[in-house]
């Protein structure tokens, strides 16, 4: 089995912005927050937008909740709705278990 934090740096999760509809990857950089790469070209992301999972490739639901963007002039980031110092348990999905 292998573990692999939100945060890690080969962390990347297909990801969708709301209100706007914006897909985009969430990449780790080994922080606490992650940051949003492969927008749109002319996005209009602002600081405050909801990030969720968006389903694509199969590796999450679509919907769960991760964060708000945090917006600087060059970057989008992604502050966390979870503190990933204090994860107590996690959750394993089997339902796409290949034997």
């Amino acid at each position: 089995s292998r573990v692999l934090l939100i945060s890690d740096l080969n962390s990347k999760i297909p990801v969708l912005i709301e209100p706007s509809g914006y897909h985009a990857i969430l990449s780790g950089r080994g922080t606490n927050e992650p940051t949003l790469e492969y927008l749109p070209k002319n996005h209009k992301v602002q600081s405050g937008n909801k990030v969720y999972t968006s389903g694509k490739e199969g590796i999450f639901a679509p919907g769960i909740p991760i964060g708000k963007v945090n917006s600087n002039n060059e970057k989008n980031f992604v502050s966390l709705f979870s503190d990933i110092s204090q994860i107590m348990f996690v959750n394993i999905n089997l339902e796409n278990k290949n034997n």
